[in-house]
């Protein structure tokens, strides 16, 4: 680094506004001294990397998501912001898209609603599914469209938790305004059906949240299981989005409860379907959920973690620069000391006396800058190598984090995958045994009509006996 490449201090607290961390003295025990000498020469690196850290960030993410906690509690109803938010957390990289159509028309006139729109929503060649929650206004209620593109046609699939409240055909119009806002052409075919396994919401506020649980099965490719409890899928969505907060010190107790309050749900649940069906066999919690959520949480502290390191290398790099500009200043100020030194040798000699005392103490003074910008240069040499390995151990845990975090969604999907095989073969099993109870029904029932003709035709015995006695009575 070259000394008269310099900035202004004024320049470099301007050009970084985002919020920074405190360094952990962990991370730069290691050159420790070379920060020392910095202390020394420029008389005032923490306190810029202090004033650094009391600036303001952006708060619109952690506003969104402390809002989508909020509304997840009880039986607040769900807006379109807090769907999409929460969807988000699950969506792949291709594959599938979820599409927000913002305000939808009140009055139902879907044509004037499409042609308002500027401009068409440009879908990508890896995109398979579409997924477009839909706000019914006038009957206050949340559906899930999804659109799977085909070469000649467009199956569009409605998943209603409330079913039987609206005709499809009513919900054709909407539909083609919104293939047209999404770019699909007019000549293609639009195969529109409902969703006969959508799942069924038992109150009236949980729609958003069945339409969240219909998008999560549908990008795992996963079947929908028979129902679902909307207390414990709010209770789920609450923790990703604590999860997605980060984990710090005020909310790790808001963490373990939601924890507890997913298990307690979980177990309440199984136990109301062992009850309900004690001829059934049903498969018990999957504790594998759990642990994959905590080992979601610790990737997302580590991911955070390392969001942390990357601030702190800014920090050395902007104590680095101005360290530079101190040395420039140094670099001027001996220059000036050697031309006055010049002048000096060219006075007359009646001066000459004077002018040695001086000149020993320039001598002194030059001796003692050139010592000071050795030391400063030898300091921001340790400084730029504490840095480059700083940065280097940096990306290497970037790249761990980044790992460890997809192999953990991986397992999370690898996870719902099997919860759905494991409800789809207790679902089989339970019609097996239903079959097998309305076999045994027609059995006994054919017994009984048995057992009643035979009683029938002991009474025709019977009375035929008696008669025959009556002939023998008669005739003795």
């Amino acid at each position: 680094m070259e000394p008269d490449d310099c900035s202004s201090p004024d320049s470099l607290e301007s050009e970084n506004t985002a919020k920074m961390p405190h360094s952990d003295p962990d991370l730069v025990e290691d050159y420790s001294d070379g920060l020392d000498a910095a202390q020394d020469s420029a008389g005032g690196v923490q306190s810029v990397i202090e004033e650094a850290d009391s600036l303001a960030t952006g708060w619109d993410d952690q506003e969104r998501l402390t809002k989508a906690t909020r509304d997840l509690q009880g039986s607040n109803w769900l807006g379109e912001e807090t769907i999409m938010l929460v969807i988000s957390f699950f969506m792949p990289i291709i594959g599938v898209r979820l599409v927000d159509i913002g305000e939808v028309p009140e009055d139902g006139e879907w044509d004037t609603w499409a042609s308002s729109k500027s401009k068409a929503i440009r879908l990508r060649e890896s995109d398979e599914i579409v997924l477009v929650p839909l706000f019914d206004s006038k009957l206050r209620h949340w559906r899930l469209l999804s659109y799977r593109i085909e070469h000649e046609t467009i199956k569009v699939a409605v998943y209603d938790s409330i079913a039987g409240r609206v005709h499809l055909e009513s919900l054709r119009p909407a539909i083609q305004a919104i293939s047209q806002f999404l770019g699909i052409s007019s000549q293609k075919q639009l195969d529109l059906y409902l969703d006969p396994t959508a799942l069924q919401q038992d109150n009236e506020h949980d729609c958003g949240v069945f339409v969240i649980i219909h998008a999560i099965y549908i990008i795992s490719r996963a079947s929908l299981p028979s129902s679902a409890s909307g207390s414990f899928w709010r209770a789920v969505f609450r923790y990703a989005c604590n999860l997605q907060s980060g984990l710090r010190p005020g909310n790790v107790d808001e963490l373990t409860a939601e924890l507890d309050s997913i298990t307690a749900t979980t177990t309440e649940a199984a136990q109301s379907r062992r009850d309900q069906h004690d001829r059934q066999e049903q498969p018990p919690p999957d504790p594998k959920i759990l642990d994959l959520l905590r080992a979601h949480a610790a990737a997302n502290t580590q991911s955070e973690r390392l969001q942390a390191l990357s601030q702190q290398a800014s920090e050395f790099f902007k104590a680095v620069a101005l360290i530079q500009y101190r040395v420039c200043q140094d670099v001027s100020e001996i220059a000036l000391m050697r031309q006055l030194s010049e002048v000096g040798a060219s006075l007359s000699a009646e001066e000459h006396g004077h002018l040695m005392r001086r000149s020993a103490l320039t001598t002194f003074v030059s001796d003692g800058a050139v010592r000071l910008l050795e030391r400063r240069k030898e300091a921001m040499e340790a400084l730029e190598r504490g840095a480059k390995d700083f940065c280097a151990r940096v990306k290497a845990e970037h790249d761990q984090a980044a790992r460890a975090v997809g192999d953990v969604m991986e397992r999370v999907r690898a996870a719902i995958r099997d919860a759905a095989e494991k409800v789809e073969e207790a679902k089989v099993r339970a019609k097996d045994a239903e079959d097998e109870f309305k076999e045994a029904r027609d059995k006994m029932k054919n017994a009984e009509e048995k057992a009643r003709l035979a009683a029938g035709e002991v009474e025709a015995a019977k009375k035929a006996l008696t008669d025959y006695e009556s002939i023998i009575t008669g005739s003795v």
